[in-house]
């Protein structure tokens, strides 16, 4: 007991240090706290006395310093989870990527697809007493599509050619095109309207929303507090009522000067939980002294050919390559099968996925590229193939360019150069900078480039296959979600029209799963991945901990914090 007692004291010791932003903790320190450096787990590892659902305590979560506690305003990725405590939007994603009501609790649109009506719930209540209604709606439209506001979710907008609050329970939208995926991007966070005067203020702006918890404090660069909200619309609004929710008091969020400390707070107890990339999941793997939940992240790993370049426009080079690609001796070998294939960028976990034609594609299978070459009109000499070209022989010789910062994707690339070498095709990676491969691809001075994009929350087909069906909404800086590859089809583009026009879900899967044919033949791209995320979490937080791509604190109004034995 007297052990256990030094320990816990220089755990609260290590973490008042680690409040006050100091993130550099050596092999010294970590061991005098019981750490395995070895094994990477502790070896003085409290139990945990779970007898069931218990009220109380406080959740402590990471993030980095935040620029603006406006959820509209603010570009911190990590602010923006712990925001979605406070502030929710009028839908949510389940996670099947389906919208379900939130604030709203129902939506209609018209025949043409250009009107939709969204009702607001009755007897929701900001977390200062008063009414929400459609004027709240309407006041965080018109804050986000003012030309001044820079904010994340201003592009989900740019469809919309008039709003307006009809009363104070309906909210109306027209749109300039139709958008049968219109309500999967309302999921923004909406604010009050009468907080009008303070809207536009970051360093002082005091969060007030309808959500599970609070605002309660911030202290600068160190923590900002949150408490239960008692008064949450959802308490009595849930159909289920058979499960305890609301058991945790406050949510105290530690703030740190950047991504990597969520690790080292994690080992020091000092945060509950944490979130880890692809890359690092083999290190938690078998550690006991904490549950990880894998899900599958929303990036998603391609090949483009450039098809301005004669050689790669040979649908035959194309086929070819891709019978020579194993998927899944990269996914295994590379990122130890952390990860689903996918031969277009729809998440695997969609519903626009529970149809039998839409599991992966293998891709010319069975097919041998020799023989696919040979019967594209390629000869084979000792030294290659070639073909003529405008009158010019042109050997097959194939440059793969990959960005040099990402030691995962390297390994990948080199991966699929050795089986097309084994297929017997001349074929190298070349490693550069993001500017410099982009350099190449907007100039067309490209074969292949293995590269990625980051999908959006409304299931998008046409960014990479087409010019986008409407406005782009990815952030300015990913300048990836688009068509590299110079893609030009007739029927995909017909088939793209169409999956934004239907609004019904059957007719749109059958429509997705015909386009999916069509690039699958056209092969403008090659699909490998998404590679898995997880979140890993202390012991001593119980509950359903069943996280997804798009809500990661998934049914953490259930959780509880079980006394230490």
């Amino acid at each position: 007991m007297r052990i256990k007692t030094i320990i816990l004291i220089l755990v609260f010791t290590l973490n008042l240090t680690l409040v006050s932003c100091q993130s550099d903790y050596d092999d010294l320190e970590l061991e005098k706290l019981g750490f395995d450096l070895n094994n990477g787990i502790y070896k003085n590892n409290d139990d945990i006395m779970d007898k069931g659902p218990v009220k109380g305590g406080t959740l402590n979560l990471f993030s980095t310093f935040p620029d603006t506690l406006n959820p509209l305003l603010t570009k911190n990725a990590y602010a923006s989870e712990f925001l979605s405590f406070i502030y929710e939007g009028l839908v949510t994603l389940d996670e099947k990527q389906k919208p379900e009501p939130h604030l709203a609790d129902k939506w209609s649109v018209s025949s043409d697809g250009l009107i939709w009506n969204f009702h607001i719930r009755d007897e929701i209540r900001w977390s200062d007493g008063k009414a929400l209604s459609a004027k709240d709606v309407e006041f965080t439209f018109s804050f986000l599509l003012m030309s001044n506001v820079d904010s994340l979710y201003e592009k989900q907008l740019q469809n919309i050619a008039t709003f307006a609050a009809i009363d104070s329970s309906n909210f109306k939208v027209v749109l300039k095109k139709p958008d049968s995926f219109t309500a999967e991007k309302m999921t923004f966070p909406i604010l009050p309207a009468h907080i009008e005067n303070d809207i536009n203020e970051t360093a002082d702006f005091k969060p007030l929303g309808t959500g599970p918890f609070k605002f309660d404090n911030y202290l600068e660069n160190k923590t900002v507090t949150l408490k239960k909200n008692d008064s949450w619309w959802y308490i009595n609004a849930r159909e289920d009522k058979s499960k305890e929710i609301m058991l945790i008091d406050e949510i105290c969020i530690k703030l740190y000067k950047s991504a990597e400390d969520s690790i080292n707070a994690f080992q020091v107890y000092d945060i509950d939980v944490g979130f880890i990339n692809t890359d690092d999941i083999n290190k938690y793997i078998s550690r006991t002294d904490m549950i990880m939940k894998n899900y599958t992240s929303r990036e998603f790993e391609f090949l483009a050919f450039n098809l301005n370049n004669p050689v790669f426009a040979d649908i035959s080079v194309r086929k070819a390559v891709a019978a020579a690609i194993d998927r899944q001796e990269i996914l295994d070998d590379i990122l130890n099968g952390h990860g689903t294939i996918s031969d277009i960028p729809i998440h695997p976990d969609s519903w626009l996925y529970e149809s039998p034609n839409m599991v992966p594609a293998a891709l010319n299978a069975g097919q041998v590229s020799k023989d696919i070459l040979l019967e594209g009109g390629w000869k084979e000499k000792d030294s290659g193939f070639y073909k003529m070209f405008a009158g010019i022989n042109k050997k097959l010789e194939i440059e793969i360019l990959v960005n040099n910062n990402n030691s995962r994707r390297i390994l990948a690339a080199e991966r699929v150069c050795q089986q097309l070498l084994e297929a017997g095709m001349a074929a190298r990676v070349t490693r550069l900078p993001w500017n410099s491969l982009y350099g190449l691809i907007d100039t067309g001075k490209f074969d292949i480039a293995y590269t990625g994009c980051r999908i959006t929350q409304a299931p998008d087909i046409s960014f990479l296959y087409s010019n986008s069906y409407l406005p782009a909404y990815l952030p300015v800086q990913n300048n990836i979600g688009r068509n590299i590859s110079g893609y030009v089809g007739v029927e995909a583009n017909s088939l793209i029209d169409q999956f934004y026009r239907e609004i019904d879900y059957e007719k749109r899967k059958n429509i997705l799963s015909g386009f999916k044919n069509v690039v699958n033949t056209d092969l403008p791209y090659i699909g490998l991945f998404f590679p898995d995320n997880a979140v890993i979490y202390r012991k001593s937080v119980r509950g359903s901990l069943q996280p997804y791509v798009w809500n990661k604190y998934h049914d953490s109004t259930c959780w509880y914090l079980p006394e230490l034995q």
